[in-house]
């Protein structure tokens, strides 16, 4: 029976009656096709849908663990050139330092050696100083001892003239002569004579009587 039906469809094929039939039996099989497989059906395509949403996800993972690997590549080198900016901005600041030591050790010999210079030159100018000291000494000495052997001799003039019956019989002297005497004794003592002008002159000086100007004849 179901060879002489189908053979009754192929026969009339281009019938539009025969057309429904078939698509009316197409969509039974189809129908009853997917209602004993439609768990199957439905697990495949929510198997499908599980594995697409994986998938994206996968790819969503891929995305950001790349997107974090350019980011760490990124900082990476980020922090390589500023470490490099780093170390070179250091060694540029220690290169000035050098300089900067070597010249403060530069100009600190020089002060030293100028320092010591000056120090020889203070020293031989003191030498020079104390050799003028003490030829100055020396001369003022000499000059002393000229002016003591001097005054000496003016006094002993004096002494033998006023002390000398035959030149000063009365043996007196004036106030002035008195005066310019002993003044001329102060400047021999101030200048250190100490010797028999104190033992001999002094004494026979003091003997002498002073007349005032006015009573002389």
């Amino acid at each position: 029976m179901i060879d002489t039906f189908t053979d009754y469809i192929l026969a009339d094929i281009s019938s539009p009656i025969t057309l429904l039939l078939l698509l009316v039996v197409s969509i039974y099989f189809i129908g009853k096709f997917l209602f004993k497989n439609w768990g199957n059906i439905k697990s495949y395509f929510e198997n499908s849908y599980q594995n697409r949403k994986k998938k994206e996800e996968l790819y969503e993972t891929v995305e950001v663990l790349q997107k974090a690997k350019d980011d760490i590549i990124a900082e990476t080198k980020a922090l390589s050139q500023a470490q490099k900016d780093f170390y070179d901005e250091q060694l540029k600041y220690r290169n000035v330092s050098q300089q900067l030591r070597d010249s403060l050790q530069e100009k600190t010999d020089i002060a030293v050696k100028k320092s010591e210079e000056a120090l020889n030159e203070i020293k031989e100018l003191h030498l020079i100083l104390e050799q003028i000291q003490t030829r100055q000494e020396e001369i003022d000495a000499d000059r002393k001892s000229q002016k003591v052997n001097e005054l000496r001799q003016d006094l002993i003039n004096a002494y033998h003239y006023f002390t000398s019956v035959e030149r000063n019989p009365k043996q007196e002297w004036n106030e002035m002569e008195a005066h310019a005497f002993w003044s001329m004794f102060g400047d021999y003592e101030r200048y250190g004579g100490n010797d028999f002008a104190h033992r001999v002159i002094q004494p026979a000086m003091n003997k002498l009587k002073i007349i005032p100007i006015t009573q002389e004849d």
